[in-house]
């Protein structure tokens, strides 16, 4: 696949929830803390899974909805209008790349220093390391460190692979 999320290996059945914000295909969400029919962000408190649509202000074009673009064999859906029901897939493992979902922020940033084995976490919906204290949810497996590849201009060049581990408290 050509992009710069990708899921690997899913793990359950998709769900549904409504998000409220412009977001990217595979970002990170949780369940909302006081209504269980919306979905916000992920930070290292919560995880529930990965946005499979991305969601516009004004929902999906027309060239969209009239020819069903997206809805091919690549498996990438249209998008959906912000506010509206988005579909949420958690994930076993998943391969992602640039800073639309890892965190180049310290702390928690992820570079091309970031090791193998090194425990994730989330913050405002990217993958970033976990600090003492936070929930983790993921480690890394690989990490490509290239800041040559095809898609280095835009992203750093940083792609890394990360599993699910479960869900525990860094110590």
């Amino acid at each position: 696949m050509n992009s710069n999320f990708n899921i690997l290996r899913t793990r359950g059945e998709p769900i549904s929830r409504t998000y409220a914000a412009v977001a990217v295909r595979g970002l990170a969400v949780a369940s909302h803390a006081t209504d269980a029919a919306q979905s916000i962000a992920a930070g290292p408190a919560g995880f529930l899974g990965f946005l499979v649509q991305e969601v516009k202000a004004a929902g999906p074009g027309l060239r969209e909805a009239v020819h069903n673009v997206g809805n091919d064999d690549t498996g990438i859906r249209n998008a959906v209008k912000a506010g509206g029901a988005v579909t949420i897939q958690d994930a076993d493992m998943v391969e992602i790349e640039g800073s639309d979902y890892l965190d180049a922020a310290d702390p928690g940033a992820i570079d091309a220093l970031t090791a193998i084995e090194t425990e994730l976490t989330f913050e405002a919906g990217k993958f970033s390391e976990a600090a003492l204290g936070n929930r983790v949810y993921f480690v890394v497996t690989a990490n490509s460190a290239v800041a040559s590849s095809t898609l280095a201009a835009k992203n750093g060049g940083i792609r890394i692979i990360a599993k699910r581990v479960g869900d525990y408290v860094k110590a």
